[in-house]
């Protein structure tokens, strides 16, 4: 077993010998962590066969700094600080599947130690006594909730509704504000691209995000960008809904990259959000699922300003928040 779970961590690190410690609580304790082991390895073993197949699925694809970031975990190695999504989230499901594993094993093992605690208090067993209330104490330990972090002040959004929001953007094309609502971008004739840039240039680690809509009388394209320009080669791009809705693209640097199209449908809010750590590590969402995801190589400038652009049109933008680490 390549890990131990909390419980049973705290519980060695506390271990106080007790004198005389009765047999019958031994030998319910050692029931117990025999049943918590048992539980552990079976979930523990398909754990480490999804990090293998994740780890050589990074490896085919070409992405080297996330295969060693999960060779990492299953070696028991330092964490790393750009961890690709997909392995925070079999992670996430091996925590979720020890919870509900151990928390019965655990709640059967306190109310054993309760009854136990009852019959030495019953039988005059001081020690006994004494030992059950140390067991106990470490398994309600074990499921103390930890306080709550303070929150922390929350970025302010930028309401792209503001009858001045436009003299912080550079315009282009046809775009229009609609007060009380936000920017909008319209296709134009001679050209089909309509957005703003917005004058101040920013740096990573930052975390960029917006909420945007396609009007029912337009085409369903939204176009944005991080560290880009009007300069179609600069910076980080999500061409999302190109092809009239049947494809999406991200583009760095000039270079495009197809990643599985999440259709658009007319007049729905959408929560699009750019990611870049301080790792280089890029992660693009959109409603809170990532929909591309890389580590960034040491040649990539990122530094300058956002970009927010209707493909054809008619694209709303509303809320921009915009998070410099």
């Amino acid at each position: 077993m390549k890990f131990l779970t909390p419980l049973l961590c705290l519980l060695f690190a506390q271990g106080i010998a007790i004198a005389q410690e009765p047999a019958e609580l031994s030998e319910r304790r050692q029931a117990w962590e025999t049943q918590r082991t048992e539980a552990q390895e079976k979930i523990d073993k398909l754990y480490f066969e999804e990090l293998e197949q994740l780890k050589k699925n990074f490896t085919q694809a070409d992405n080297i700094a996330a295969a060693l970031a999960v060779d990492n975990v299953i070696k028991g190695r330092k964490k790393a600080g750009n961890e690709p999504e997909a392995l925070n989230k079999i992670r996430g499901t091996r925590d979720s599947s020890l919870k509900k594993a151990l928390t019965p094993i655990d709640k059967q093992w306190w109310q054993d130690l309760k009854k136990l605690r009852g019959d030495f208090r019953q039988q005059g067993k001081l020690d006994g006594v004494v030992a059950a209330d140390a067991e106990i104490e470490k398994v309600l330990v074990a499921y103390k909730k930890p306080e709550a972090p303070k929150a922390k002040n929350k970025a302010p959004e930028i309401d792209l509704g503001d009858e001045n929001i436009l003299e912080k953007f550079k315009v282009f094309g046809n775009i229009t504000l609609e007060p009380g609502v936000g920017i909008v971008a319209h296709g134009h004739k001679g050209k089909i691209n309509s957005f703003v840039v917005t004058k101040k240039e920013y740096k990573f680690p930052i975390t960029v995000s917006f909420r945007a809509s396609c009007r029912k009388d337009g085409v369903l394209d939204i176009f944005s960008g991080v560290f880009a320009s009007e300069i179609r080669t600069q910076g980080i791009r999500l061409q999302w809904g190109s092809s009239y809705n049947k494809r999406s693209d991200v583009v760095i640097l000039g270079h495009w990259t197809q990643i599985p199209h999440k259709v658009i449908k007319a007049d729905k809010d959408y929560l699009v959000k750019y990611e870049v750590s301080k790792d280089r590590n890029l992660k693009i969402s959109i409603d809170d699922e990532v929909v591309y995801e890389k580590v960034l190589g040491q040649h990539l400038d990122l530094s300058g300003p956002i970009i927010l652009s209707g493909g054809i049109g008619h694209v709303v933008f509303k809320e921009l928040t915009i998070i410099e680490k």
